[in-house]
């Protein structure tokens, strides 16, 4: 018997952590945090506002729920983290050169 829940929501809203305090109180265990996130704007003259939408994101986001993750998986004793990024971050290209 396989026992899931797969739960979504707009990570760049608030309340992420309260969004993530209500989704374990509905199991009894949490084995698999993934955070598969990720925006882009085509954004050629570099307008820091656009790039600072991505870096919200990409940053503070990732860094708040990884780090509730973390001490979730800390205080249980196991489990794990997984992130799935963009392969952008690896080279930038002609129309997003931030």
């Amino acid at each position: 018997m396989v026992n899931y829940i797969i739960s979504s929501f707009d990570c760049t809203n608030l309340n992420n952590l309260e969004k993530l305090d209500d989704l374990t109180s509905l199991i009894e265990v949490l084995d698999l945090q993934l955070l598969s996130s990720g925006t882009g704007d085509l954004n050629e003259n570099l307008d820091f506002e656009t790039e600072n939408k991505t870096n919200s994101l990409n940053l503070n986001v990732f860094t708040e729920i990884f780090d509730w993750a973390f001490n979730y998986f800390e205080k249980q004793g196991k489990g794990h983290l997984v992130a799935i990024s963009s392969v952008e971050g690896l080279c930038g290209i002609r129309i997003a050169p931030a």
